[in-house]
Formats: structure tokens, sequence, C-alpha cells
């Protein structure tokens, strides 16, 4: 699997994840870059903003901030590894944890009401 910034001019992926801190997570997601999505490098440049086109948009990345490590808060981890994706369907664990972080009152009562439900086993 590749990082994003690997990539070179005119070849596609899929986004697979996204790491980082809720506060990146949260950024990225917001301007449309969530997993599943495909993508298409327009520009891939040393020290130059990372072009890609996704969802009919064509977006400019800091590839510094794609490059950088992220120190993930503990709580952040800890819902992360709580949640699947399915718990409200189209958003992602990553900015489903990143939302519960930040304290979204409904994000966090629709985690709460999905771990607190019985789990079907049959």
């Amino acid at each position: 699997m590749k990082k994003l910034s690997e990539l070179k001019k005119d070849q596609n992926g899929k986004v697979v994840s996204i790491d980082g801190d809720y506060r990146f997570v949260s950024r990225i997601t917001s301007i449309g870059l969530t997993p599943g999505c495909e993508v298409t490098i327009i520009k891939n440049e040393k020290r130059r903003p990372l072009l890609v086109f996704v969802r009919d948009t064509m977006i400019a990345l800091n590839a510094s901030a794609l490059e950088a490590k992220y120190e993930t808060i503990p709580a952040y981890k800890e819902i992360k590894n709580l949640i699947t994706d399915d718990i409200i369907p189209g958003y992602s664990s990553s900015w489903l944890a990143a939302k519960a972080v930040e304290g979204d009152a409904p994000v966090c009562a629709k985690i709460k009401a999905s771990l607190d439900a019985p789990q079907n086993l049959g």
C-alpha cells in the first residue's frame, strides 16, 4: 500500500485509510478526501503542493503535511479501536473517532447507542 504522496502524475488510487490526529482527519475528510474515494494525481513535484482530482474537484494538499507524523491522542486511538465504519453509514471510523474526541454530541450519542446495543451473534 502506497502513501498518496508516493503516487506519480496521472496515477489513480483509492484511499484506504486516513491516519493522523483528530484535527487533521477532520480537516482532510471535510474537503472530500475520505476512505473509499478514488483519486487521480494531477501534479506531484518536490516541495510543491500535491494536486489531486477527487469527487470532481481538484484539491491542493500540502506535501509536508502528508509526510508529517501525527501524534495521535490516546482517547482517539481507544475510540477508533471500539467503533466500526458502519455505525453511521457513510462515515469512516477515523472521522467518527475525531468527532467523538471533539465532543460532537450527536456523533457521541450514535456511537454510544451502537456500542450499548446487544450484538447479534447468530
